[in-house]
């Protein structure tokens, strides 16, 4: 069984594949018309498409409902879980630039001079771009990778969710402080349990219900699987035979070369 849009652009494609073995026979044909000294004086022959109309009959045999392969969620779901991912990245290092400022006379020179902020005015500051621009990724990755597996019946799974972006956020605090030797696991422990606090991960998160809702209370997209063979049709009745009419039209389309401030460049363009 096949789905409906399948049998569509099958047909669309032989179409332009017809073209194209039409093409390859014409370029293969004017060689031997340019070899020969009365047909080179004939155009070489070439078949153009310029229009096919047909009709498509079919049984529709099943609608099922689609949700793996509903685009529209994750279009609309993607710049919540950036906007999320941003806000959360900056409230991290926020708590992360407030909570280590006792920490941060026992650290190395190495990992003062990669963790210390543009600002000359603050002493410890978390401000390295890079650095959030990193977490926030890495964030955005996890929400977008994950996202069937902690939306379930339209709501967002908080307790697994909160658990797993304290350990992304966790792998974090540790990458940052990879080289301060100096630091005991102690000190790990307490200054990531007052940066968790500060940034209520859990309120945050609450924050996403609503939107996430309405996103997966959107119409779920359908699958159309129907029946073209001939011995489907024969069995049907003639009342559930539906016809579609499709009417397709060959563009053609040139190489051109574009030379611009001394490079070259290849498009395609309409004739």
């Amino acid at each position: 069984m096949a789905e409906l849009h399948q049998i569509l652009g099958s047909v669309l494609r032989d179409v332009a594949q017809a073209r194209m073995i039409s093409d390859v026979y014409s370029r293969n044909i004017s060689t031997y018309y340019e070899q020969d000294p009365l047909l080179r004086r004939f155009p070489t022959p070439r078949t153009e498409i310029d229009e096919v109309e047909f009709d498509l009959k079919f049984v529709l045999d099943g609608v099922q409902s689609n949700l793996s392969q509903n685009e529209e969620r994750e279009v609309s779901s993607a710049p919540l879980f950036n906007s999320f991912s941003f806000d959360l990245a900056e409230n991290f290092f926020d708590a992360l630039n407030d909570h280590s400022r006792n920490l941060f006379s026992q650290l190395d020179e190495e990992t003062k001079r990669r963790i210390q902020s543009n600002d000359p005015t603050q002493e410890s500051g978390w401000g390295q771009f890079e650095y959030r621009i990193y977490v926030k990724q890495s964030l955005v990755l996890y929400l977008q990778r994950n996202r069937d597996r902690i939306i379930q019946q339209g709501k967002l799974e908080i307790d697994t969710t909160l658990s797993e972006i304290e350990g992304i956020l966790h792998s974090w605090i540790r990458k940052i402080f990879e080289n301060a030797e100096k630091l005991s696991e102690s000190d790990f422990n307490v200054l990531e349990g007052q940066v968790f606090k500060a940034i209520n991960l859990k309120a945050q998160l609450s924050e996403l219900e609503d939107p996430i809702s309405q996103i997966e209370n959107l119409q779920a997209d359908l699958k159309l699987n129907v029946a073209v063979t001939l011995d489907k049709l024969m069995e049907a009745p003639p009342s559930i035979i539906s016809t579609i009419r499709i009417k397709s039209r060959v563009r053609n389309y040139l190489w051109t070369k574009i030379d611009h401030e001394g490079h070259s460049q290849r498009h395609l363009n309409p004739e």
